[in-house]
Parts: C-alpha cells; structure tokens; sequence
C-alpha cells in the first residue's frame, strides 16, 4: 500500500491510540540503564519503536514480546564495554539523539549511522555537550555519521536546547543512572518542546532514577543518590497522543470519531493542541482515557505550535475546513523534520487550491468550501504530511492519489487500515 487512492469519506466509529513512540523508545532506553527485567505491556510497534529495540539489542538486551508486551532483560556485568558499537538509528531523530549518551555510559566506543533523511538533522548541541564531558566525538558538519570515544561520567554541562529537547533527554537519562557523591548541574539554554522534557522526568521516576530538581528548565540538578539496579520494573505505555489529535481531527471534519487508549492525565504535550480544537469549535466529548470528536461548523482558530510541531500537518488540514484565515505559529520548529514540513504543507495545500503562506514564523491558512481532489501528491517523506494528505483526500470533490504512503510507518503502521475499518474510502493502486 505504497500508492493510495483516497476519495470522498463519512467517518463514525471508535478507535484505539496507538502506543506512544515518545514513551516507549524512552522507556527502552531507560530499561537497559536500570537493568534487570523490564515489562512494558502496550509496547510500541512502529518503525520508530523498531530501531530503539534494535539499538538495545545490540547493546546486549534481550528483548521478547509476548503478545503486545514487550520483556526487556539486560545485565551490564562489566560497566565500561571497550568493543566498537555499531548503530544504525534509521530515520529516528529521538533515538539517534538520546541514545549518543545512553550508549556512552557503557561503550568507550560506538558510531552512529541513519538513513538519508536522518542525515540531514543536525546535531551539533549533543556534540558539542559531549565534548565538554571530554568525550571524543567526530562527525563532519554535525551530522550523521557520528563516532564517539570515551565513557559519559556527570559532571557539570552546558547544551544548547533551541533545537531540540531529544539532545538534553539523551542526558537527562544518562545522568539519572549514576549513583552520586555531589551535585552535577546540567544547564540548558533555549529549550524547546519543555512537555517532553516533562515526558524524560516521568520516565526517569518510573523506573527509579535519579529525578533531577528541574529549576524553570534552565537547570536541572541531581543531587547525591545511590541507585538500587536490576529490580523489576511492569510499566504501560500509553495511548499516544499526536495519533490521537490526528484522528481527532479526522472525525472533526468527516463524521465522528472516538478515540480511546489514551491518558486525559498525559504528560504527553500533544494533548495541549485540544484548545486549538476547542477554539475551532470542534465538537469534543472528553473523559478519563477517551475523547470523542465530531463535525460541525468550524471557524478560524490561532495557535503557538513551537512545543508541539509533530502536529503542525494535521492542523493545518484542520484549518482549511474553517471559516475565516487561521494562523499557526512555531514555523521554525518545522526545518529540520522528515521534510522541511513548512514547505511541504505549503505545496501541498496551494497545489489544492487551498491559499497558504508562511509569514515571519507563522503559517497563514485561509479556509475553502471544497478541496478540489483529482491529482496526484507525494508525502515528501514524511508520516506525518502523509496523514494530512489522507485527511484532505477524504474531503475533496475528487480522488486524491497519494504516493510513498507506506511513510506512516515510521509512527503509526496501522494508520490507513484503522480508518478503512470506520468508513474511510482508501483504496491500494
């Protein structure tokens, strides 16, 4: 189902989140530092999901699934490995940037290596932060590939946060292994997407780290603790949330969808885009592990998406079904994803007649009475353009063809096949 036809849809039925990918590659990181036995029941099953199971595999990890619950065993009996690990992280911008210093806290030598799309990230604040530790890392303009030498001992650090938060919660689960004499400080400049940071912390309490005293997420303290390894861990992972709004919206604009699994309670920071849908004048029925969206007439709505980029595509879809000009803030969040997903959105809504622009940091949708349909559009690569493209597809007057659709894998394999089950006109070609 590489190539999709996508027409005209009415919507109504009941689906359940997956599981979150945030959670879930953290929890797997955090398990081979805790050691022992891990169960993480709803384990997580996307391409995503898949490379951090490989990266700790090739860490020494053990890891059975026994239905959707995923076992993790792992014993560090010698602390600092001298063998050269070999990762290959795809195209997962969280693990490739979180498990740099993970991977240093037991190998004195690993390199890193990722897909083209991978590639073109940067990741110039991990560097830079671990070589400050005194860790030798070589890497041409900051990208892909990656060796480092040398094992992470905390001590107090400076990293840059303005363009991702992945690189501080790399350290943050590094440090939190340590057992402690003194205080070590990380300090951060700029940070971003601060509800995923919150994300790291929860991690880090479940599986009995270190929890650092976060100070307006400028500092992150840890102070003296000794850490108790190897005891057993059961944990849940889960609904994720960014799966959530997307179908969220989709019922928003093609019927009524419910969508349970998911946690009111979340640290996740994609639930916060619930007021973007409530000042659009969704229809929303929310409780405890379910939320319940439906189509009504919608008017223009403005929201700051720089902490919640992952769901710029899907808003943007909801904006053109809006009336009046809605505006979306955080454009610069947008350049360095699977795409660069401004432009992508861009393209594809203007290459539907749809008028949309980028302004300063702001992208500018004006919403239409039809999406015209009837041509053929790429996902740039990217899972989520792909589900922005499905969503319109399912409002235009004519089919759209969608190509590279298999691209939703990357967060959420069953995307297409959930929708088919509620009413969604999605045919293979």
């Amino acid at each position: 189902m590489n190539q999709i036809s996508i027409s005209r849809s009415v919507l109504n039925g009941t689906l359940t989140a997956p599981p979150s990918k945030s959670i879930f590659q953290r929890a797997c990181a955090a398990a081979v530092l805790k050691q022992g036995a891990t169960v993480l029941k709803n384990g997580g099953y996307s391409e995503d999901d898949k490379t951090a199971i490989e990266i700790i595999k090739k860490m020494g990890a053990q890891v059975v699934f026994v239905g959707t619950t995923a076992i993790i065993k792992f014993e560090n009996k010698n602390t600092h490995i001298t063998e050269t690990l070999q990762l290959n992280c795809h195209e997962s911008g969280l693990s490739s940037r979180m498990f740099m210093p993970v991977v240093a806290t037991i190998f004195y030598s690993s390199t890193l290596e990722g897909e083209d799309g991978l590639k073109k990230r940067p990741f110039g604040p991990i560097i830079r932060a671990l070589r400050g530790l005194g860790l030798q890392v070589n890497a041409t303009n900051d990208s892909l590939p990656i060796s480092i030498e040398g094992n992470l001992v905390p001590e107090n650090v400076d990293i840059d946060g303005s363009t991702s938060s992945q690189f501080l919660t790399g350290l943050l689960l590094a440090y939190s292994s340590f057992s402690l004499s003194e205080p070590v400080i990380i300090t951060v400049a700029n940070l971003v997407s601060k509800p995923y940071i919150d994300l790291t912390l929860q991690v880090i309490a479940d599986f009995g780290l270190n929890v650092p005293e976060n100070k307006d997420y400028s500092t992150f303290t840890f102070m003296p603790r000794t850490i108790t390894y190897g005891q057993q861990l059961k944990l849940e992972i889960e609904g994720d949330w960014s799966a959530a709004i997307t179908l969220l919206i989709t019922g928003a604009l093609t019927g009524e969808i419910t969508v349970d699994g998911i946690n009111a309670f979340t640290r996740q920071g994609d639930k916060a885009v619930l007021t973007a849908l409530m000042d659009a004048g969704v229809r929303l029925s929310i409780e405890s592990d379910r939320v319940t969206a439906a189509r009504q007439p919608l008017k223009a709505f403005h929201y700051d998406a720089t902490d919640t980029p992952d769901v710029f595509p899907v808003l943007a879809a909801l904006a053109t079904q809006c009336e009046g000009t809605s505006v979306i803030a955080g454009v610069h969040r947008l350049h360095h994803k699977e795409s660069n997903r401004a432009e992508a959105i861009v393209n594809v809504l203007t290459t539907l007649d749809i008028p949309a622009s980028i302004q300063d940091d702001m992208l500018i949708i004006k919403g239409v009475t039809a999406v015209k349909g009837g041509i053929t559009l790429d996902a740039h690569n990217d899972h989520r353009i792909a589900m922005m493209i499905t969503i319109l597809g399912m409002l235009a007057e004519e089919p759209i063809l969608l190509t590279n659709a298999r691209v939703v894998n990357k967060s959420f394999p069953l995307f297409y096949e959930e929708l088919i089950k509620i009413g969604a006109n999605i045919q293979q070609r």
